[in-house]
């Protein structure tokens, strides 16, 4: 079912789909119904930074890196780890800055999975 992209809409789908109504391409909210979403436990680098740029966030952490006051091992860890798992602190951490739920950052390493350098 897709919903055109309204405040109205928007209420009425997560009021009847709850956590199974996402919005997709800033434009319409379509409702996956009672299908099991799979989060990909590790993404690459690559597919971390791309996704964080798609979503409009990557000059956000690389602020929240850039800060003085993150601990030097995050900041390590952002610049050379080969891949960022779902359940890393830093990960945690990163998300926990920038405000992200946990399903939306379950929603930032399913759009990152699938994209393909």
């Amino acid at each position: 079912m897709i919903y055109e992209n309204t405040p109205e809409n928007l209420a009425a789908a997560i009021a009847e789909y709850g956590e199974s109504a996402l919005w997709v391409d800033g434009a319409v909210i379509r409702v996956i119904e009672q299908q099991p979403i799979n989060v990909p436990q590790s993404i690459t680098r690559f597919q971390a930074r791309a996704a964080l740029y798609s979503a409009e966030l990557l000059q956000a952490v690389e602020n929240i890196m850039s800060d003085p006051e993150t601990p030097m091992l995050a900041k390590l860890a952002w610049r050379d780890a080969a891949e960022f798992r779902r359940d890393s602190p830093t990960v945690a951490s990163a998300a926990e800055s920038l405000g992200l739920s946990s399903a939306q950052l379950d929603l930032l390493f399913i759009s990152a999975a699938a994209i393909v350098a």
